[in-house]
């Protein structure tokens, strides 16, 4: 609502801001913009501390309810993420790799791949021509699962809904 010139007064129960093209919420404080669901958590939690993000437990980038926020470390962020719209295999953390060699001899491997409790990538090559594609598809789909059961239980945090079909946001 707005009282007076130029103030914009905000009472509690408001809705503030807008949905932005990502289905994020953002309003502006002061010609600054900002994500709603960062100043939910700042204002209701605390600070975000150094290296943290505000993650959507659900998934649902526009549900900002305070239950589903948590700030977690930036790469555990990626672990809770929905399987991307640019994925050509199907599954993900597994891709198509093809190399050629000096004499022009074209190989094609499934790679999957994972990100280990350090920051550093793990992967494992499956080759096609020795294979082919549907079973090194399965050898590979079926190591990244059970690198994410031994990730997670070593802590690792993905979630159950790491890399399924989207939600909606």
């Amino acid at each position: 609502r707005y009282s007076g010139y130029g103030k914009l007064q905000v009472s509690i129960g408001s809705i503030v801001g807008c949905c932005n093209g990502s289905g994020y919420w953002e309003t502006t404080i002061d010609s600054q913009k900002y994500a709603v669901h960062r100043l939910i958590y700042q204002m209701l939690v605390g600070k975000l501390p150094e290296g943290f993000v505000v993650d959507h437990i659900n998934g649902i980038r526009s549900d900002n309810r305070v239950e589903n926020l948590r700030a977690i470390p930036f790469v555990m962020n990626s672990r809770n993420q929905k399987k991307r719209k640019t994925n050509t295999t199907g599954h993900t953390g597994v891709t198509i790799l093809t190399t050629v060699s000096k004499n022009g001899f074209k190989n094609e491997y499934v790679v999957a791949q994972v990100m280990l409790q350090n920051s550093k990538r793990k992967s494992k090559c499956f080759p096609i021509k020795q294979c082919g594609y549907d079973v090194a598809i399965n050898l590979a789909v079926q190591w990244r699962i059970d690198m994410l059961e031994q990730l997670n239980s070593e802590g690792a945090g993905y979630t159950e809904r790491h890399g399924k079909a989207d939600s909606k946001n």
